[in-house]
Parts: C-alpha cells; sequence; structure tokens
C-alpha cells in the first residue's frame, strides 16, 4: 500500500477508524467532519452544523469540543432524519427539514458558515443556500 497518499473516512464523526488507520499507515489519515471543521475556520468566525437526529447533534457538540473549537461553534441543528431516511424519506420532506435547519443556523444562531454533518446530505447544498438569502455572503 505504499502508492496511498491519503485516506478520508466519510462518516460525519469522530470514527474510530480514523486513529486505527493512522496507527497502521504513514499517510495522513482524516474524517470528513475534522476536514470539514478546519476548512470552515479558514471560511468563516463562527459555524453551525446540520445534523440528522438528535444523538447525531450530541456527539457533534462533544466532538466539536473534543478538537477546541467549541469557541466559534454556534451549535447544530437536527433534521430529525435518521442517515437512511435521508434517501427513503420523500425528498421534498427531506429537503424541507435541511433548508429548515440551514436557516436557523444562520438566521437565529449567526453562523456564517454551515457544515452538512453527513456524507449523504452532499447533494442538498443548494437548498440549504436558498433557504439562507440565496446562499450570498455564507459559506457551505
Amino acid at each position: 500500500m505504499k502508492d496511498i497518499d491519503a485516506m478520508l473516512v466519510a462518516c460525519f464523526s469522530t470514527h474510530p477508524l480514523i486513529p486505527a488507520l493512522r496507527e497502521l499507515f504513514s499517510c495522513l489519515v482524516i474524517g470528513i467532519m475534522e476536514a470539514s471543521l478546519y476548512a470552515s475556520r479558514m471560511l468563516g468566525g463562527q459555524f453551525g452544523i446540520i445534523s440528522t437526529s438528535y444523538r447525531s447533534k450530541l456527539m457533534q457538540q462533544d466532538a466539536v469540543a473534543g478538537y477546541g473549537l467549541s469557541h466559534f461553534y454556534v451549535g447544530s441543528e437536527a433534521t430529525g432524519l435518521g442517515v437512511l431516511e435521508l434517501e427513503t424519506k420523500p425528498r421534498s420532506e427531506v429537503l424541507a427539514r435541511m433548508g429548515y435547519a440551514s436557516k436557523t443556523l444562520v438566521e437565529e444562531k449567526g453562523a456564517d458558515c454551515v457544515l452538512l454533518g453527513c456524507a449523504g446530505m452532499t447533494d442538498m447544498v443548494r437548498v440549504c443556500e436558498k433557504s439562507c438569502h440565496g446562499g450570498n455572503g455564507w459559506r457551505w
């Protein structure tokens, strides 16, 4: 496996696979949560996270604190959906929940950078932008 330059763990959490891979390989290993948290610090002043379930919201709060970034964190907004429900629920319902969560983070909590807290949300960025005044000035 000497041809591997880096590994990305596509789970928005402090997944236990990350330190296990770091132990086994000498290449860069990072998860999408850690990568997005660091990117948010380069893009804006205050970030918020759209989470799936309420339980995910609590785990994200702990993880943000563990990374030492609580000072820049306005909180998470849960969609009330499980990861699989992002694909199985009616699309209109999923997008409405995503839009509401992003609007709450920006307009009520003051986020200028919104993180999508699940790899399954990546195709939903446009609805989140439109929910917040068309996305003008916000970082996604």
